[in-house]
This record gives structure tokens, C-alpha cells and sequence, in this order.
């Protein structure tokens, strides 16, 4: 394990890899201060820091230590605001982004901050240049999932690799490496359709308003039709709707489609069976039992009350 104490921006950024030639600005608040250890493990280098509250302006030909390699940067402690070109946004503890593209990048370390900074050849993710650009422009949450996953084992890694002999070191490196990959090839590929996960949850429920008739509406037909995995979807929607799954989404949907269907339309004629499969419901004992659960009674005994409370 490396270690380094600094006093200067200049100092900070060789001890970071920026060892190209490139143009920086910093302005600290009070005394600088910043402290690192780096790692080397397997194809991968960690590098852990510490620094008191700064500014700092890189300005291209060079922000990354070479054009091949691309770094993650994961928010341990503290919060730092950071734009990338017309991009900004504020990583708090366990957020994440993605560094190594040639933009104007400012950062502003606000109070004592920590990062975890995990740097990757960008041939292991198997992505071009555009998706990574687009990656290099967001920021991402790793409170949950796999994204969450990912960030515990690469402070887990850092952690434990001193411990590790070549062996291990090269097989948890691979496994971590895996893992990234994962996670922002699915990134990669929600950015360059469009979607922003707020859009996407959006996109789900528009989905899965215009199909509740379908009885054989689902995670999968929706992942298929969408055209992401259903891991990735689930992750999406479980962000933007808390304590709610797509499954769950689906029978609110339909359950109330049948209530509607129950008391206000001309359904008050229609067998009780056949409203439930109109929305999807193809067992008439399920679509009872499921009713039941949610309102109280059946959905004839409902119908019933309403009729004469009416």
C-alpha cells in the first residue's frame, strides 16, 4: 500500500495519477489537507482519500492518468458538488460517478470528504466511447441493489486486499470487475436511450396502464417490450416508487379498474367473474380472493353494499 500526505493541489494530483499535462485550479478553504492510500489489485487500482474542504477546476487536454483507463468515484463521507461540462450534481454517502472524459470538470469538496476511487482499463466494460461519455455525465445512487452491492464490494476490496495473496486478490478483483460492469453497462444503455430512471418508472406505468387487459401482462413481457432486463427494471421502479414492486403496481391497477368497473359503469349488470377478467384476472377465485384482501369483502358483496348505499 501506497500513502501520501499533501499540502498543494499539485502534490494531490500526482498522488491521483494525473500525471499528463494538465490544467488545474484550486482554491481551499482555510489550510489544505489531504491524505490517500492506493491499492493495486489484480487490473484494478483503489485509491481511498481524505481532504478538507477545497475547490478544484481540470480543464482537458488530460483528466484521466491515461485515455485507456476510467475511474469510479464513489462518495464515502462528507458531500461534494461536482459539474462536468453543463452537468452538475451533489454526491452524498453512497453515491457514485463515473470520471474519464475529456470535459472542464469542477469539483467543491463542501466540509471533510472521502472518496473511494476505483480505476478500470475501459476495455473490461466493453463499451464505446459515447456510452461513456454519457455515463461521465450523471451521477448515480448505490443506496440499493446492485449498484448498492457493487459499492459495499469495492470498499470491501480496498478493505481486505493488503490481507489477500495474488491468488484471491486476482479472484475478488474479477468478481468486483463483474459486478461494474453490470452496472453501468445497464446504465450506459438506460443514458443512450433517454431515459433517466424518474422517465423510466414513468414509461413502466404508462406501459402497464395501456396493457391491464392483457392477462398475460408482466415483468418479462414489460422488460421485453422496454428493452431492459428485468434486474435493471426492478431497480429503476423500486427507486422512483418506494416500497412498491412492478407486481404490486400491476394488481393496484387492475383492482381498481375492476372497483371502478364495480360501482360506476354499466357493470352492475355484468357478471363478477367477467369484470375480472376484463382487467386480467383470469381466475375468478384469485380475482375474489385478491379483492378480498384489498377491500374487505368480496367483489360481489362490495358491489352489493354500494348498490343500496347508492
Amino acid at each position: 500500500m501506497q500513502s501520501v500526505q499533501c499540502n498543494d493541489a499539485n502534490s494531490w494530483l500526482g498522488f491521483l495519477g494525473e500525471d499528463r499535462p494538465i490544467k488545474a485550479a484550486m482554491r481551499a478553504y482555510g489550510r489544505f489537507f489531504a491524505e490517500g492510500q492506493i491499492i493495486s489489485s489484480g487490473s484494478l487500482r483503489l485509491v481511498r482519500t481524505h481532504s478538507t474542504p477545497h475547490e478544484i477546476s481540470l480543464t482537458p487536454p488530460r483528466l484521466s492518468r491515461n485515455a485507456h483507463m476510467l475511474s469510479m468515484v464513489i462518495q464515502c463521507a462528507g458531500r461534494t458538488e461536482m459539474r462536468v461540462g453543463n452537468h452538475g450534481w451533489a454526491l452524498s454517502p453512497g453515491d457514485w460517478c463515473v470520471n474519464g472524459i475529456n470535459e472542464n470538470c469542477h469539483l467543491s469538496h463542501c466540509g471533510e470528504t472521502e472518496h473511494l476511487v476505483v480505476t478500470i482499463p475501459k476495455s473490461a466494460l466493453q463499451l464505446d466511447e459515447a456510452r461513456i461519455a454519457r455515463l461521465g455525465r450523471r451521477h448515480f445512487a448505490g443506496n440499493q441493489g446492485l449498484s448498492r452491492l457493487m459499492c459495499d464490494m469495492a470498499m470491501g476490496q480496498f478493505r481486505e486486499a493488503p490481507y489477500m495473496g495474488t491468488q484471491a486478490a486476482n479472484a475478488s478483483s474479477a468478481c468486483l470487475l463483474g459486478l461494474m460492469r453490470s452496472v453501468l453497462s445497464e446504465e450506459a444503455t438506460a443514458s443512450a436511450r433517454g431515459h433517466a430512471r424518474g422517465e423510466l418508472v414513468e414509461a413502466i406505468k404508462d406501459f402497464i396502464g395501456h396493457n391491464l387487459t392483457n392477462a398475460m401482462l408482466s415483468i418479462d413481457v414489460i422488460a421485453r417490450e422496454l428493452g431492459y432486463s428485468k434486474r435493471y427494471l426492478h431497480m429503476a421502479f423500486s427507486q422512483g416508487m418506494p416500497g412498491t414492486t412492478i407486481s404490486d403496481h400491476i394488481l393496484n391497477e387492475r383492482l381498481l379498474a375492476c372497483e371502478q368497473d364495480l360501482l360506476y359503469f354499466s357493470g352492475a349488470a355484468r357478471p363478477v367473474s367477467e369484470i375480472g377478467q376484463a382487467w386480467g384476472f383470469v381466475d375468478p377465485a384469485h380475482f375474489s380472493r385478491v379483492f378480498r384482501n384489498r377491500y374487505g369483502v368480496p367483489p360481489s358483496v362490495y358491489r352489493a353494499r354500494h348498490r343500496k348505499a347508492g
